[in-house]
């Protein structure tokens, strides 16, 4: 300072100023007043200032950067950077002790951070090989080990799987047997030095310190994680607990593999199911919003599953005759709506059911709609409908008729008369054993018994039945010709079959072309088949019966007055032959048009 402010004690009125002097006046007044024990004085109190200033800032410098240190950690930060004192005094042991809890804070802060990183990557994937990986490198991070290997068992097969990480861990896949082995009933395994190893694996160690842990599932023993170092270890309270942690995440990580493969093997049986099956499946949430829609349904509906998912079912199926009914179907939760529906999608006839699907603890959760393509049912039913029909006629008209002669044939005087009725009835049976007979071989050919394949030559078989029928042919108007080209390899048939098959053609073509001209019978190597043909030029056959001429009771010419009889079993026969053959059949022809009907066979080879 420089001034001095001296002051006085009065008596019952307490201090006062004397006096206020600059600061040499006032070197000068005390060294004149107080002489040399002032002087003594005042120089034993500077030291003693200086050197509780010096004492203060030794003290302030490590308790200032000890709470700096503190606010930094508080703040994030703070570990990186530590406290320092080179005292032997309380001051540098609470400096010692700090910096101790320093290192303690930033090896757990690594050991966490460590703990994270694994965690999110084995949170990322369901893949077994990518997350156990994840987990080895963290065990090699956190414990500088040289190797670290898992050996789990395997659910699709006797062999067990294997993972390993670090430069040591291919050499340890000698021990992989035996810690499997050894941990099945152990919580963990410690051993510090080769001799350990040795002793306690029986074998000689590629490694010379081992921790294993094992890995359980719902108290299921799964397998062994295990690492190594190349030198003698101890594995300290810190190691053991980090150890655990990541065979924890393991554990975790083989679980979640195993889930996801089930639902994914579950997953892939049903998609692969869903998309055989010919029936149109619908899945909807409990807001009616499409979930999935399967092969079928994108085509009976024209739409894209890409395109459906996730929007509501009533605008997926505005469109369409049938889609506002099933819309109205799948969106009534009543129990009654439990029922179905026939439907026109696409074409195709449809017999929709609508159900609720619910959850274990009977929460409704959506709807599914299964959509049953009776179009071929129908047109069996319809088949079935005609044939019982036309069966019925060909049976009541000869029954009919044959009882009617039997009741004339004892009012017939004449026995030309008489013979004429026995004729009749004779034909009568005839047409109906015809009958029985188109169905039992049918029956044949769908049991394959009695067949005799051999090496047949084409051209003598379609001779054979160009000279046996030329007669009935001639007369109803239609000549035979067989144009067959050189060099015409042989197939293998039945040769009674492909007679028969060709008989079942010509004698179609001599039954509904009549008076029509030649019916050619011709053959020709195709590749690896002989394509055998009867074309006739009668009146041709239209698109929309073509397509059902080889079905079994069906008759062309539905529904007109002439008519052949028949029991529209000769085409089906002829394809049967032709799928035992592993040949098959078609027909090529339009109304008005030569009609061509078309056998292919295979080539005998040697």
């Amino acid at each position: 300072a420089r001034q001095l402010v001296y002051y006085t004690l009065v008596p019952q009125t307490g201090w006062r100023v004397v006096a206020v002097l600059p600061q040499a006046r006032i070197l000068r007044a005390a060294l004149g007043v107080m002489g040399p024990l002032a002087a003594l004085l005042l120089a034993i109190s500077g030291l003693f200032v200086a050197y509780v200033t010096s004492l203060g800032r030794a003290i302030a410098r490590p308790i200032g950067q000890i709470s700096q240190a503190s606010r930094e950690i508080a703040g994030g930060g703070g570990l990186e950077r530590p406290v320092r004192s080179q005292r032997a005094d309380e001051i540098g042991q609470l400096s010692l002790a700090f910096s101790q809890m320093q290192r303690a804070m930033r090896q757990r802060l690594d050991e966490l951070s460590l703990l994270l990183g694994v965690s999110n990557d084995v949170a990322a994937t369901v893949n077994l090989g990518e997350g156990m990986s994840a987990v080895l490198q963290g065990i090699l991070r956190g414990t500088g080990a040289a190797g670290a290997r898992a050996v789990i068992r395997n659910p699709n097969g006797p062999a067990p799987l294997a993972f390993a990480e670090g430069p040591a861990a291919a050499a340890m896949a000698v021990l992989d047997r035996a810690v499997v082995r050894h941990m099945r009933g152990e919580a963990e395994l410690d051993l510090t030095t080769p001799a350990e190893i040795e002793a306690e694996l029986a074998s000689t160690p590629p490694v010379a310190a081992l921790f294993a842990l094992p890995l359980r599932l719902a108290g299921e023993y799964q397998g062994a994680l295990y690492l190594g170092y190349r030198q003698p270890h101890y594995f300290d309270s810190n190691e053991r607990r980090l150890l655990r942690t990541l065979a924890g995440q393991a554990s975790v990580l083989v679980q979640n593999a195993y889930l996801f493969a089930a639902a994914e093997g579950g997953r892939r049986r049903l998609a692969a199911v869903l998309a055989s099956t010919p029936n149109a499946v619908l899945v909807t949430d409990q807001t009616d919003r499409v979930l999935l829609l399967n092969p079928a349904m994108e085509r009976a509906f024209g739409l894209q599953a890409a395109d459906a998912v996730g929007r509501p079912v009533a605008d997926v199926l505005a469109a369409g005759e049938a889609g506002p009914p099933l819309v109205r179907l799948i969106a009534d939760k009543r129990a009654a709506a439990e029922g179905a529906l026939d439907l026109v999608a696409g074409g195709r006839d449809f017999l929709a059911a609508v159900s609720t699907v619910y959850t274990s603890d009977g929460q409704a959760i959506g709807r599914v709609a299964v959509l049953q393509d009776v179009t071929e049912l129908k047109e069996v039913d319809r088949l079935k409908s005609e044939f019982l029909d036309g069966i019925s006629h060909d049976l009541r008209s000869p029954l009919t008729y044959m009882r009617n002669y039997v009741g004339l044939l004892p009012l017939a005087d004449d026995p030309a008369l008489q013979q004429q009725y026995v004729d009749r009835i004779a034909s009568g049976i005839d047409r109906m054993s015809a009958l029985v007979e188109g169905l039992l071989e049918m029956a044949n050919l769908r049991a394959g018994t009695g067949l005799h394949f051999d090496r047949v030559d084409v051209r003598e078989a379609l001779a054979e039945v160009a000279a046996e029928y030329a007669s009935p042919a001639w007369m109803r108007g239609i000549r035979l010709l067989v144009e067959t080209g050189d060099g015409l390899p042989p197939v293998k048939a039945d040769p009674n079959l492909l007679r028969r098959a060709l008989t079942n053609y010509v004698t179609n073509a001599i039954k509904y072309a009549p008076q029509s001209g030649p019916v050619r019978l011709r053959a020709e190597a195709a590749g690896e088949e002989v394509v055998l043909s009867v074309v006739d030029h009668g009146p041709g056959i239209a698109p929309a019966e073509a397509r059902h001429l080889f079905e079994k009771f069906y008759r062309g010419g539905q529904g007109t007055a002439d008519r052949p009889p028949g029991s529209g079993l000769g085409l089906a026969i002829v394809k049967s032959i032709a799928e035992l053959h592993g040949g098959r059949v078609w027909c090529a022809s339009e109304p008005g048009q030569a009609t061509t009907f078309y056998l292919a066979l295979p080539i005998f080879r040697d």
